[in-house]
């Protein structure tokens, strides 16, 4: 069984291979916290997931739902608050 991190990982991989939306995105990162996950893992995998990138559009999206992880967005559309 895939660990919360793995999961995350493949499933954003996922949505970014067929351009899926800013909501759909951020969705998997609410997931991921609710589950438990913590950001600073979230931040990685998706750090890692730049690098993966095949072309700036898909990194554009990566960049887009590092800012909700990360807070650099609208408090309302935020991941994870002061809390982490």
């Amino acid at each position: 069984m895939d660990s919360p991190n793995d999961a995350l990982r493949t499933t954003l991989e996922s949505l970014l291979r067929r351009g899926a939306s800013h909501d759909e995105l951020r969705a998997a990162l609410v997931a991921f916290k609710e589950r438990g996950g913590l950001q600073q893992d979230a931040v990685e995998i998706l750090y890692a997931l730049r690098a993966w990138a095949p072309d700036e559009a898909t990194e554009d999206l990566v960049l887009d739902t590092l800012d909700f992880a990360t807070g650099w967005c609208r408090a309302e559309i935020r991941v994870w608050g002061t809390e982490g």
